[in-house]
């Protein structure tokens, strides 16, 4: 496990909600039922998961539940899961950029976590992402590159460059919507309040 620099320290204690606990590896999570879901997902507790190892070290089918004030710390790297729920956070304590990967082949995930730091959040697969209780910052960025991606939560959602690509659909009629730069291919959709863009 790697250990914490002096500038991640301060990054962490700067940028995130304020965390008592040790880090633990992802594979010493215990797993619980994937709260509304048949499937199982990783429980985080209060405390900080640092993803460690090389890109893709976490299955793609897995599920993350993140606690209030828990904190998963990407550091730098590129994770996969299949859907994050919680209060918790999802973070990015490096100066290297991320890529938050949510994998939606069929049917409906949820994406519920907070994002905080330079963070790409890409949606693959056909299925249909719902984004509740999401709050970002503007380091973060969208890419839709697959399927639909739905903002539920009337609250203001922030991100810096959203990118909708060809048959993709970003539905955000539910919500109060910032970004700084919308990119849209041909082929994809927007759908806003009062209907389509």
């Amino acid at each position: 496990m790697q250990n914490s620099s002096p500038d991640t320290t301060t990054f962490l204690q700067k940028q995130l909600p304020a965390v008592e606990g040790v880090r633990q590896l992802l594979d010493e999570l215990p797993e619980i039922p994937a709260p509304g879901k048949a499937s199982v997902a990783k429980k985080l507790g209060k405390g900080i998961v640092e993803k460690l190892g090389a890109d893709g070290m976490i299955p793609k089918s897995n599920a993350l539940y993140t606690e209030e004030e828990a904190v998963f710390d990407v550091n730098g790297h590129s994770v996969g899961f299949s859907e994050i729920t919680g209060d918790g956070s999802v973070a990015n304590s490096s100066l290297s950029d991320a890529t938050l990967t949510l994998v939606c082949d069929n049917g409906l995930a949820s994406f519920s976590t907070k994002v905080i730091g330079n963070i790409l959040v890409r949606k693959t697969g056909a299925g249909v992402l719902s984004v509740k209780g999401n709050a970002t910052s503007n380091a973060c960025d969208l890419e839709i590159e697959e399927g639909t991606v739905v903002f539920e939560d009337r609250e203001s959602s922030t991100y810096g460059k959203v990118t909708v690509h060809a048959g993709s659909t970003l539905d955000i009629s539910k919500c109060n919507f910032v970004c700084g730069q919308l990119v849209r291919e041909p082929g994809s959709r927007v759908i806003r309040k009062g209907g389509l863009l």
